[in-house]
């Protein structure tokens, strides 16, 4: 069996004819020398043609904003030596922190794996006060759940191994 070439897009179709396949393929499967099967066959080439492009669709950028701020006090020798540089993204809410380092010029001191520690530090603290013992289950896991979480949870577990002091 020997498929005719496909036909002109349509924006018409014949009476009981689909008109979004004749608009996409320019036939469907109530034209003469068509089958269902076919039909469905071209659609389901016609989608995944469409998710293809789709996922090789680069999207652009966010804008970045460095900045940079000379002579802060350094935490480790004092002196107002350090250098200090941000990154911000900007998008439509507005600039985000994106990340950032320091360094000392006068004694090489590198502070912001510090500051970074801080932060880890009070995360970690934020979810050991959500993440308590409820009567032998996890206040934290089981809210709003029907099945149980014994207390301690996978999250205590896995904070257990830290060294955050």
């Amino acid at each position: 069996m020997s498929n005719p070439p496909p036909a002109e897009p349509q924006y018409q179709a014949p009476l009981g004819h689909s008109v979004a396949s004749h608009r996409v393929h320019g036939w469907c499967s109530h034209c003469t020398g068509r089958y269902p099967v076919e039909e469905m066959a071209a659609w389901r080439h016609h989608e995944n043609d469409r998710y293809e492009v789709a996922k090789h669709t680069v999207t652009p950028a966010p804008e970045t904003d460095v900045t940079v701020a000379h002579e802060q006090l350094c935490p480790d020798c004092g002196r107002e030596a350090l250098m200090v540089v941000t990154a911000q993204v900007r998008d439509d809410d507005g600039p985000k922190p994106a990340g950032g380092w320091a360094v000392c010029l006068h004694c090489d001191a590198l502070p912001h794996p510090r500051w970074e520690h801080a932060a880890l530090v009070a995360g970690v603290e934020r979810l050991r006060t959500l993440h308590v013992d409820d009567f032998g289950g996890c206040a934290h896991c089981n809210h709003g759940r029907e099945d149980f979480v014994p207390y301690p949870c996978p999250t205590i577990t896995a904070l257990e191994g830290l060294d955050c002091g």
